[in-house]
This record gives structure tokens, C-alpha cells and sequence, in this order.
């Protein structure tokens, strides 16, 4: 059954076809970075070859969840590659899986595919939303994906305590699907201009302790921020506390996935706590990690 397709997508699927298989050319992809700006975004993320330590460990309640930068790179590049075929290059995809580990790699893989992470509803499209449950799913996005909570779940088998199994029509599977694509993808060519990620303008000001991002709406002004390849490198400059690793808990998407990058930029590894975590599960992952919590900044 063919995916029906919202008014404002102008791409037929032969057109998405015909530019995913030219983005993955590599004569062409080679000749693109060759002329193309460097893409300071990119030398944050982990790659293949990153298997000596991990990169990002995940706490919730009964969880631990440890990826090397091998592990991340292979999520990131089988994301690329779904969402490449899916929505062709350079996608705006909004994502819903609140600050957990499956966030990381989906804005991983939108990187690396050239897109644009978008977290919330800004009233812009997207082609591709992501999500836990199907009521967080965009309902006017082309591509519309539906991704486990379990960690070691092989598939989305349902909304826990809604009687219902299987995916909703239309809808793809966030690991069943994706893991059928390579373990390595080369990076779309971005300059340093293009969007990276929008966010909440209050939650970009909590990530800089400042009060002037939180007074936009108050005087009428764009409660939304978009930020560039190269702001989005420059937001994550912030020098985490010392130590090997850095404990992060944050309510909200954004200053979650900045922390993230923040601590991959200055070689640590991220220790991702969930939001409704206990203390008690945040003292541990502290101690067992080593991790000091980052503290709050007047700016970056």
C-alpha cells in the first residue's frame, strides 16, 4: 500500500530515488566535500574506528546501556541510510523520544545524512518524525517512524497498556527497518551555514544561563531557534567539569543532546540519566562511571 503524501511534499518517490542514489555516489559525494566548506559539526561525532571506550552510557530505571563510539557510529550510519532512502537528502526530522539514548543516535544519523533535527513542534514540516508512541507522531509528516523503548528490543511491538500490538498503518519500524541498512554511510556534504537543529528558544536559554533567550515570547519575538552546523559546534564549546566522564539529567531534549556534544568535544564520555531517574540511580551511575555532573554556565 502506497504512503500517502501531505500537500506541501513537492518530491515524487522516483525523484527521492534518484537523489538518494546520487548522494551515495562516492565520486560524486568526494567531489561535493572537496569544494565544499569543512563541516565543523562532524569532527564531534564518533566514527567506526572510535571502539577503545565508550562514548555514551545510559541510566534509567533496571537499565545500563553502554555504546563505544564504534557502536554510535554503526546506529548513526544504518539512520543515515533509512533516512536517505526514505526522505531523501537532507531531511528535517522531528524527533519525540525525550533526552534517551535513542535520541542520540537519531540526531546522529540526521547529521550525518546532512538533515536538520527539529525537537517539538515548530509549526514548520518535516519530512520525518520519530517516536516512541504514535500520539508524539507529526500526523502531517511524509515518513513517520515508531521506535522501541526497550534497549534490546528488535522491533516496535506496541504502546505498553494500550491492548494493541504491530505498527499502526503506514508507519516504519525505527529498528526492524533500519537495521537492514550498511554499517557505514559517508557523511552528505553541509557547510557550516546549514540548519542543524531547532529548539525552544527557553531551552536554548537554560543551556546558556541566559535570560535574554527566555524573554523572547514575553515581548512577541520567535519563540523558536534554529541553529547552524557551526552553532550547534560552538554551543557544544562549553568545558565540562574534570574528570573522564560527564553525568547528564536534563528534563528536555535540547540541553540533553548539547551536553552530549559538549562532553564528546572535550573527550569524555556522556553519562545520559533519565529525567525520572531516582537519586539514588543518578548517585551510582556517578560513582560507577566516575562522572561529575556539568555544571550551569553564564554563556559558552
Amino acid at each position: 500500500m502506497a504512503r500517502s503524501r501531505p500537500a506541501w511534499s513537492q518530491r515524487s518517490s522516483g525523484t527521492r530515488l534518484a537523489d538518494a542514489r546520487l548522494a551515495r555516489d562516492p565520486t560524486v559525494r568526494l567531489n561535493a566535500a572537496m569544494t565544499a566548506p569543512a563541516d565543523p559539526l562532524l569532527p564531534l561525532l564518533p566514527q567506526a574506528a572510535d571502539s577503545f571506550r565508550p562514548w555514551l552510557v545510559w541510566y534509567a530505571a533496571g537499565e545500563r546501556v553502554e555504546l563505544t563510539g564504534h557502536v554510535l557510529a554503526m546506529w548513526a550510519a544504518k539512520s543515515a541510510g533509512f533516512l536517505e532512502a526514505e526522505a531523501g537528502t537532507a531531511p528535517r526530522v522531528r524527533l519525540a523520544l525525550g533526552p534517551s539514548w535513542r535520541l542520540v543516535t537519531w540526531c546522529l544519523g540526521t547529521w550525518l545524512a546532512g538533515g536538520s533535527v527539529v525537537l517539538g513542534d515548530d509549526g514548520a514540516p518535516a519530512e520525518v518524525s520519530v517516536a516512541f508512541t504514535p500520539g508524539d507522531l507529526d500526523p502531517v509528516a511524509e515518513v513517520q517512524v515508531l521506535v522501541p523503548r526497550a534497549p534490546l528490543a528488535v522491533r516496535w511491538e506496541g504502546e505498553e497498556g494500550s491492548g494493541s500490538a504491530g505498527l499502526p498503518p503506514l508507519v516504519l519500524d525505527g529498528v526492524a527497518d533500519v537495521m537492514t541498512y550498511a554499517d557505514s554511510f559517508p557523511p552528505a556534504t553541509a557547510g557550516p551555514g546549514h540548519a542543524a537543529l531547532t529548539l525552544p528558544r527557553h531551552e536554548l536559554g537554560a543551556w546558556r544561563g541566559s535570560e535574554a533567550d527566555k524573554e523572547h515570547e514575553a515581548v512577541g519575538e520567535p519563540t523558536w531557534a534554529t541553529l547552524s552546523r557551526q552553532e550547534t559546534a560552538h554551543e557544544a564549546a562549553r568545558l565540562p567539569e574534570e574528570g573522564p566522564a560527564v553525568l547528564i539529567q536534563e528534563s528536555a531534549s535540547a540541553t540533553a543532546m548539547l551536553a552530549v556534544l559538549a562532553a564528546w568535544r572535550a573527550g569524555r564520555t556522556a553519562v545520559l540519566v533519565a529525567p525520572d531517574a531516582e537519586e539514588s540511580l543518578v548517585a551510582t551511575a556517578a560513582r560507577q562511571e566516575r562522572a561529575a555532573r556539568m555544571s550551569p554556565s553564564a554563556g559558552c
